[in-house]
């Protein structure tokens, strides 16, 4: 007989009191989001963005949180 055990628990990367930006500075006076609040992020006047881009561009929801928004996040100038 084959006794199996229970599967581990995942575990996450980052804590969820670790910023989401780490690797571009944060405007003056900004809070940016905590990896623990998972329904918006909204990066407006949190990093400096573009004026051609729109504030839309700024928000991840976890509806659309996937491993492209990894890279997306890695692709700011």
């Amino acid at each position: 007989m084959i006794s199996r055990l229970p599967l581990a628990l995942p575990v996450s990367v980052f804590r969820d009191d670790e910023p989401v930006i780490q690797s571009h500075p944060v405007l003056e006076g900004a809070c940016p989001p905590l990896f623990g609040n998972t329904g918006c992020w909204d990066l407006n006047g949190i990093v400096r963005r573009a004026p051609n881009l729109a504030a839309a561009g700024f928000r991840v929801t976890s509806a659309s949180w996937t491993l492209s928004g990894i890279s997306w996040l890695g692709r700011w100038p």
